[in-house]
């Protein structure tokens, strides 16, 4: 059977352009040189954790560890109150019935850096071929902290538009936005090229052990209804295991009494940590970051690798780094970014102010110019 293939954002790489060397980024999730996955790596950085000096993860992305950023009462009580009512203790439904598919072919488009982490699209329009069945956006991103613009947006719908393909967008960070940034849905687009969100309450309300989430489609022209989309999806929903039934009952109290308080109060200790992070950063001559991190909670920093002795590459910066100084980042190399780290910034402030003062000495300590 022939194989689909499905444009996204993935890997790294220097790339030719109108006489220019410009630097771009495919964020590959595979693990080619290591053979393992991020849970891997962390896991093996983890076990080297320095044992003289307090751990502090900034690898994980996970803020709900932090107390700072626990998860508002309401939805405590409305998972108590699901569990309770036993009325959710049994299987949750599923629907249609399994029928066979081909393959998937991935092919990575670049995202560019020096340009707030907006996509390459005559990458895009070059990969594109009669077999190409979507385009894959994350939007705010993780790892890069982007967000992209409605005219970078809009771009994006027309070029998608013109291959004649829908887009996936992953938003699961959707309105956690900071810096007088608006959040853009690519749904609004849908009129030029269908779009299929991807959304969830792990990031916003900081619960991402729930393992809850959701797909919408926007398909005001039934392009994805003709073409058994959303039939295909209930037919994979009968082999797909949902989340437990006590969550998806507590679900409409959790989004319907959540106050705006408790998002402010999260956008505000995460802006002020992006803050801290590229402020730190520019201080370090070793490390780079193109731009201010401007949603969710991630920065991807760059390591000038010839700036340091004894350190290779960014597993090894990552290695180092935790046995010497009980800092946990995530190596670059498990996203498809060589020498590059990812830090997140969902963490109190004071907390990433000592994360960042160990950092700093590890490179002054490791710095050739010594």
């Amino acid at each position: 059977m022939a194989s689909e293939e499905v444009c996204v954002s993935n890997g790294s790489g220097l790339k030719h352009s109108n006489g220019y060397v410009k630097e771009v980024t495919r964020c590959n999730p595979v693990l080619l040189e290591y053979s393992s996955s991020i849970r891997g790596v962390l896991a093996y950085l983890l076990a080297r954790v320095c044992p003289e000096k307090s751990m502090i993860p900034i690898g994980h992305g996970d803020a709900s560890s932090f107390k700072c950023f626990r998860t508002p009462i309401n939805v405590e009580d409305a998972i108590i109150e699901s569990t309770r009512s036993c009325k959710y203790n049994g299987y949750a439904p599923s629907y249609g019935l399994l029928e066979t598919r081909g393959g998937i072919e991935i092919r990575f488009y670049d995202l560019i850096p020096e340009n707030n982490w907006e996509v390459d699209l005559d990458q895009v329009e070059a990969l594109a071929d009669d077999k190409t069945v979507a385009m894959v956006i994350i939007n705010p991103s993780n790892p890069c902290g982007a967000v992209f613009s409605y005219e970078h947006l809009l771009q994006i719908a027309k070029t998608a538009g013109h291959l004649g393909i829908p887009i996936v967008s992953d938003e699961v960070y959707a309105h956690m936005v900071f810096g007088g940034i608006k959040f853009e849905p690519m749904a609004k687009f849908a009129s030029i090229t269908p779009v299929i969100t991807l959304g969830g309450i792990s990031k916003r309300w900081l619960i991402p052990g729930w393992r809850f989430g959701w797909l919408v489609a926007c398909d005001p022209h039934g392009i994805l209804k003709q073409g058994k989309i959303q039939e295909g999806v209930e037919m994979l929903m009968n082999i797909t295991p949902g989340p437990t039934t006590i969550v998806q009952a507590a679900v409409p109290s959790i989004l319907r009494d959540t106050s705006q308080e408790f998002f402010e109060q999260t956008l505000h200790l995460l802006e002020t940590a992006a803050d801290i992070c590229y402020n730190r950063i520019q201080k370090i001559n070793s490390l780079w970051c193109h731009s201010r991190p401007k949603g969710s909670m991630f920065i991807m920093v760059k390591i000038n690798i010839s700036a340091l002795k004894d350190i290779k590459d960014d597993m090894e910066f990552a290695s180092a780094l935790v046995m010497e100084e009980s800092v946990v980042v995530l190596p670059g190399s498990t996203l498809g970014m060589k020498n590059w780290i990812r830090i997140s910034f969902g963490a109190p402030s004071a907390t990433l102010e000592e994360a960042w003062d160990r950092i700093e000495s590890f490179c002054h300590k490791h710095s050739n110019t010594i």
